[in-house]
């Protein structure tokens, strides 16, 4: 991964709700970037994903859990048909463990939507990547992180 993407992950604001237009932005803009592979389009999907990122870090580091994501192949983002609801959920999930002090239920649909979405990007045995969230006491904040790099890796051309 490049140094520059790692830079995005330490910024320092929080937020306490979930805005769902600036979400709904980042899907749209993938789904516009599948079909057109416009720069312009790409371009607004990283905007928005970065201002996603920025309002909920800062963002835990776990170099455990960027080891194992660095030695996968994922397929990307946009040359598969995700489906948006996922995404959408996803990205919901990331944003509520990280504004909820890790609630369990929130937590759970995080793994679970995580689970889907790295076996839809050709990850095999997902819940053997997720181990290294599971057995930590802020096993919230590891998937927070995690669904980020995966995002972020299944998203670079």
């Amino acid at each position: 991964m490049e140094r520059g993407l790692l830079d995005i992950v330490v910024n320092t604001s929080t937020t306490t709700s979930v805005d769902y237009e600036l979400l709904n932005s980042i899907v749209n803009s993938l789904e516009l970037y599948r079909k057109t592979w416009s720069d312009e389009d790409y371009t607004m999907f990283l905007q928005s994903f970065n201002k996603m990122l920025e309002s909920i870090s800062p963002i835990k580091y776990y170099p455990e859990v960027l080891w194992k994501l660095d030695s996968l192949d994922v397929l990307p983002l946009w040359g598969l048909n995700i489906d948006k609801q996922l995404l959408m959920d996803l990205l919901a999930d990331i944003v509520l463990v990280k504004t909820s002090s890790g609630r369990y239920d929130y937590v759970a649909s995080l793994k679970n939507n995580l689970i889907i979405l790295m076996r839809e990007l050709g990850v095999d045995e997902p819940e053997e990547v997720l181990k290294t969230c599971s057995s930590r006491i802020d096993e919230g904040e590891c998937l927070v992180y995690t669904a980020i790099l995966l995002l972020i890796k299944s998203s670079n051309p």
